[in-house]
């Protein structure tokens, strides 16, 4: 049996310990420009409606999640919303399609040339768990497109089998 700290790691590290079903919510708002610079802002709410998981072990979880993109040359910072259930942090960082890993947890990044990459966004896999992504719209803004070249703004669920492309200008 796992203790609650390995428990609450598995859960946010989400979906390829998927463990624990209806864990978290993860909204994700992104920003891709078009030299590849991504800005990213992900708020996770661990739902905790068994009262199983403590803010010291959601922490732990966090530090960790949070060591594995900077081991992917993300620049990472958290920041809590909640240190009361339902848990809410918030995770802000940055990185150069360029530089950064090419397969996370959280994605599979495939270099197409230098100004295309094509992009799969992985998703929980366990009951209740959720994920969204919101791109954020700038000037100098990237183009995202889904497998029919339409222009994406939002994904209201990820799964690890849509691709998206990302077009740099």
């Amino acid at each position: 049996m796992l203790n609650t700290s390995a428990r609450i790691h598995a859960c946010l590290l989400l979906p390829i310990l998927a463990l624990l079903a209806g864990c978290y919510e993860e909204r994700d708002v992104i920003t891709i420009s078009k030299d590849g610079l991504v800005h990213f802002e992900t708020t996770v709410t661990v739902k905790d409606e068994d009262k199983k998981f403590s803010a010291e072990a959601v922490q732990q979880t966090v530090e960790h999640v949070m060591s594995d993109l900077q081991q992917a040359k993300w620049n990472v910072e958290m920041a809590w919303i909640s240190k009361k259930r339902p848990y809410k942090v918030t995770l802000r960082g940055e990185g150069k399609l360029a530089d950064v890993g090419r397969v996370t947890d959280f994605y599979r990044l495939y270099k197409v040339d230098d100004n295309a990459y094509t992009i799969a966004f992985l998703t929980p896999s366990a009951e209740g768990n959720t994920r969204s992504i919101s791109f954020k719209s700038a000037p100098d803004r990237a183009d995202i497109l889904d497998r029919k070249g339409q222009p994406v703004v939002q994904i209201a669920s990820t799964s690890a089998k849509d691709l998206y492309a990302i077009k740099l200008h």
